[in-house]
């Protein structure tokens, strides 16, 4: 049981280096920056369309012989 802890410690340490890591200083800002222009462009989408906008409906591939 506890070299299961530790090898799950072990993962979790690794994972958070390299999630962490970062090829130069200037990449979490440009991350950032995607990510605030992807967040308003939804903001502003969701405002143009209301809250009745219309959704796309795909067909069944199930229920097709």
């Amino acid at each position: 049981m506890l070299e299961q802890v530790e090898q799950m410690n072990h993962l979790m340490e690794e994972a958070a280096v390299k999630r962490l890591h970062r090829d130069s200083h200037d990449q979490p800002r440009v991350h950032l920056k995607l990510f605030l222009d992807a967040y308003n462009h939804a903001c502003r989408l969701k405002t143009t369309l209301g809250p009745h906008a219309p959704r796309v409906r795909l067909p069944n591939l199930s229920e097709r012989s």
